[in-house]
């Protein structure tokens, strides 16, 4: 407000910012000692009149300013006077002017956003930096830029009227919109949010609404702002951690500000029944609205939300709508769904924003993927310049990680416990290499050794990396043990170590292969005794017959594949699930490895 009310002043958004900044700096050297004025914001506005003669002496332009003020109004009046309509867009406020000031044809988008962050959010070059993904210096260097040529196109210090106003309106709305982000989840410092620079938006928005009340993009980002501004007061416990919406207190959420954003859509959404084209902040509005009308987490309409975002996604794409659409999928389709659609995102475009990272966290941990997830929230907790976030990422981080140390479930699975009865049950999965021309059984893999060796190597190292028992028959414990032998290479040191049974009635102690358990019994009942007895989580390598037979059981936890590319000219996975014809399964995450092999991880359907 100080610097729009110096802007209107002296027509000089630069010289106004200086001003401003040298009265804060008086204000923080004299108030300490001489006590807090009784009007603080008179004080600081006097003092920077002060520094402004002051300046404009030094500079010699005391005359001309002077005389520029001094009649202002009286040029005004012998100006030619807006049209009726002109005057009924007229509005008293200096920063709303300042924000149109900041959003002039002269400037780039980006500019007119960085500008108006920077006079009217205040934030700081690195937080705007860091909202704009690009380096502080090159942020900088826009802003210089932007005040230069504001001065130099002489941009009149007035609100906009008719078409130019029209125009202008979009640029407008989206610089509010990334004042109210900043606020309502901060980039950077340690507070999680910054609620006065949230209201100050929610304020702007308001205005803006009263500036274009036939707009319903305008009423829609007034309801977009207002529903989500209603639940910063459950974003954080008494101690000040965050808390996530899922966990949220939803009888603290602002009721008044739920009832003026619902309606402000309902104003929209009757514009829009005329024929008023929507965009972006109505279809964000519409879906802040399922979340402000459900009782709870669970009253959620999660799939009518995964609509709203597809609908988004065409309307306005971009990567956080794509980020947006996966925990929306995920919510309402699966974490596979989620998974699925992260899959395809470039996460390039966001730079090194925690965002990807933490969603794909919150998918793991939903899936049951536990490690995983942990791995993931600590990539995004490294990522943020938010205290509180980066605390909230850690935090979760440990909690799963935790979970995957728990006798109970050592792998971080805890699906397993959702099928069977009792607290100490461990994990299974199936692990099936294969080409896409069918099995990868294992008489086959020394060819498939020979052309894929590296990429296998990759899985396998990722694989026996944590503790966990390898299961195999009899035909998949030759091979491997033969490939072991041949093969130099630490991977296979780490396979030798590793704890493996073998399950057959044919081979004889003892076996070749070290930490190697000879078991003459029913694999399928074996199995079933070690998961309720919680052993290491177990795998199963190759052995088709004993994978049907754990899968007809009900026994697979996970089914992996690692699919070569094709070797005889055939494609396509159906020759795979051809063999398991009434398996439904649920596809959790998709790796490539060196843009060939992939390792594809389902999930089966519990029913």
């Amino acid at each position: 407000r100080l610097v729009g009310a110096l802007t209107r002043m002296t027509r000089d958004v630069e010289l106004a910012e200086d001003l401003a900044q040298e009265a804060l700096l008086a204000a923080l050297e004299q108030w300490p000692t001489a006590g807090v004025p009784t009007n603080p914001a008179a004080w600081l506005m006097t003092t920077a009149k002060r520094r402004s003669i002051d300046h404009l002496r030094r500079a010699d332009n005391l005359r001309r300013k002077t005389e520029e003020l001094g009649h202002a109004q009286l040029q005004g009046e012998e100006e030619q006077m807006p049209d009726l309509d002109a005057q009924v867009d007229y509005i008293e406020d200096d920063v709303l002017r300042l924000i149109f000031l900041s959003c002039h044809p002269s400037l780039t988008p980006e500019s007119r956003a960085a500008l108006t962050l920077r006079l009217v959010g205040g934030l700081t070059t690195s937080e705007i930096a860091r909202g704009f993904l690009t380096t502080e210096s090159t942020m900088g260097q826009r802003i210089s830029r932007a005040k230069k040529t504001l001065t130099e196109a002489r941009a009149e210090f007035e609100l906009p009227t008719g078409p130019d106003r029209t125009e202008r309106l979009d640029d407008v709305m989206a610089v509010i919109y990334l004042i109210f982000n900043e606020g309502y989840s901060a980039t950077a410092g340690d507070d999680w949010m910054r609620p006065d620079l949230a209201h100050e938006a929610m304020r702007l928005a308001r205005m803006l609404a009263a500036l274009a009340p036939d707009e319903p993009e305008v009423v829609g980002l007034q309801a977009l702002l207002e529903i989500q501004g209603s639940r910063m007061g459950a974003r954080i416990d008494e101690n000040g951690e965050p808390v996530l919406l899922e966990a949220q207190d939803r009888a603290t959420w602002d009721k008044l500000l739920i009832r003026r954003g619902l309606t402000a859509l309902q104003r929209a959404e009757l514009l829009a029944a005329r024929g008023k084209p929507v965009g972006k902040y109505f279809l964000q509005a519409c879906i802040a609205s399922h979340h402000a009308r459900a009782k709870s987490t669970e009253d959620t309409n999660w799939r009518q939300i995964a609509t709203l975002y597809d609908v988004l996604a065409e309307a306005a794409p971009g990567p956080v709508v794509e980020v947006n659409r996966a925990v929306a999928h995920g919510r309402a389709y699966g974490p596979g769904a989620g998974l699925a659609v992260l899959e395809e995102l470039d996460e390039d475009t966001l730079g090194d924003s925690p965002l990807v990272p933490s969603v794909r966290g919150d998918l793991f941990e939903r899936a049951g993927l536990h490690a995983d997830a942990a791995e993931a929230f600590t990539a995004a907790a490294a990522r943020t310049r938010n205290a509180g976030e980066r605390a909230l990422l850690k935090r979760r981080a440990a909690e799963n990680l935790r979970h995957r140390t728990d006798p109970a479930d050592p792998l971080g699975v805890g699906l397993a416990r959702s099928r069977n009865e009792g607290d100490h049950v461990s994990t299974l999965t199936i692990d099936l290499i294969t080409s896409l021309d069918g099995f990868g059984a294992a008489e086959n893999w020394p060819g498939y050794w020979g052309k894929e060796g590296p990429e296998l190597m990759a899985w396998l190292q990722e694989k026996l990396a944590g503790d966990h028992v390898l299961v195999m028959g009899a035909k998949t414990y030759r091979m491997m043990s033969q490939i072991v032998a041949e093969q130099d290479d630490p991977t296979f040191a780490r396979m030798a170590e590793i704890p493996k049974v073998v399950f057959s009635t044919t081979l004889e102690p003892p076996l070749t292969w070290a930490n190697t358990e000879l078991v003459a019994e029913d694999a399928v009942r074996a199995l079933r005794r070690m998961k309720e007895e919680g052993s290491a989580p177990m795998r199963t390598l190759g052995s088709i017959s004993l994978n049907n037979a754990l899968l007809r059981e009900g026994l697979v936890d996970y089914l992996q594949l690692v699919v070569f590319p094709v070797v005889t000219g055939q494609s396509g996975l159906d020759p795979i699930f051809a063999n398991w014809p009434d398996l439904d399964l649920e596809l959790v995450t998709t790796r490539t490895f060196d843009g060939r092999m992939q390792l594809l991880k389902y999930v089966p359907t519990l029913h």
